[in-house]
């Protein structure tokens, strides 16, 4: 499938001259295979390298309302000590979370007052991870092929990613595999757009390097008509005190495997329809509303979100019929998971 988005992307001048001495970085034509497009561009992100120097990075962040409009601001920080070794946090209003992840494998969290947003917790991995795990997809269940988005005159090369339904009509997952489009700069395999559940758009933008790995300065996510969220690097620098990130004794231990998760369909137990407002179809509007949603342990959908929607119409329509869903619940290591998921509501007029 190819796209077309009318956006402007600004020059990657940081990171392009940083890299552009590296013949095997920078190149005239990205690989054609998206397998050897991926795996050119994951050495250039995340933070696996035990030669790296311990590393801090502040960050602010805005949320906006269903109409796109500044409602929420939030702070992220970050502190890297080595590989699997570090702390994450949130600060919004009198909200908190941090979570830490230490040297034998186990990750810790402590949290007050408000839950993370979908995106604002997404705030970690597309900054540090946002290039799919290409050992994850070569275990099956996905399907992977070269694409292409258009931006004005400008093409840019995409990797698409497709889930394929199993026999028991249940989609793969996958830690690390976001189904969608990832797009690249035409010369350099380094991100700048992902389109994710059929209608998000993320673009990485200011990108910079950092011990020869991508920083996105500035990440914007929209839903092509209005801004979801915003991302800013307000500093990034070297830090060497270890007591840090030592997590406290009052931490509780969480599953640190990808707890946000897309709409999954194929885990859909029960499903209510929703009722098409007599007065949006008056009007013929149509679209999808966006929900944001905590899918619980038992497989309930609840704390149900509105993060983008085409009409007020078609909101209560939407939240009234997700809160009847059942899904069948996510396991990991055998323990049912509660995660956070993206939820589409789609209103046609065709139909």
């Amino acid at each position: 499938m190819r796209h077309h988005l009318i956006i402007a992307l600004p020059l990657i001048v940081a990171f392009t001259s940083s890299v552009a001495q590296n013949p095997t970085t920078s190149v005239a034509e990205l690989p054609k295979d998206p397998r050897v497009l991926l795996a050119a561009a994951k050495p250039l992100y995340g933070y696996n390298d035990s030669a790296l120097k311990p590393w801090h990075l502040i960050g602010t962040y805005q949320i906006f309302d269903d109409d796109g409009n500044p409602a929420q601001q939030g702070r992220y920080e970050f502190w890297w000590e080595k590989p699997g070794v570090y702390k994450s946090s949130w600060s919004r209003g009198g909200s908190t979370r941090s979570e830490w992840h230490t040297a034998d494998g186990n990750a810790l969290q402590q949290s007050a007052g408000d839950r993370l947003f979908y995106f604002e917790h997404a705030i970690e991995n597309l900054v540090f991870s946002p290039v799919p795990d290409l050992s994850s997809l070569d275990q099956g269940g996905f399907e992977i092929k070269r694409d292409q988005m258009s931006i004005g005159k400008q093409k840019l090369p995409c990797v698409e990613i497709r889930a394929h339904a199993r026999s028991d009509g249940k989609f793969p997952f996958l830690p690390g595999v976001q189904p969608g489009s990832y797009c690249f700069d035409p010369h350099i395999p380094v991100l700048r757009i992902e389109h994710l559940f059929n209608s998000v758009y993320i673009e990485f933008n200011e990108l910079t390097n950092r011990q020869n790995h991508v920083i996105p300065r500035e990440i914007s996510i929209t839903d092509r008509r209005h801004k979801l969220l915003t991302f800013r690097v307000e500093t990034i620098g070297d830090w060497a005190d270890a007591e840090t990130i030592k997590p406290p004794s009052g931490g509780v231990p969480f599953l640190s495997a990808d707890r946000l998760l897309p709409y999954d369909e194929g885990r859909l137990e029960k499903k209510i329809p929703p009722v098409y407002p007599q007065a949006a179809k008056a009007e013929r509007i149509s679209g999808t509303v966006i929900l944001d949603a905590i899918i619980g342990r038992d497989g309930r959908v609840t704390d149900i979100r509105v993060l983008s929607s085409p009409s007020s119409l078609l909101t209560s329509a939407s939240k009234d019929a997700v809160a009847q869903w059942q899904y069948s619940p996510r396991f990991l290591d055998g323990r049912p998971q509660e995660v956070n998921s993206i939820i589409n509501v789609i209103f046609s007029l065709s139909y």
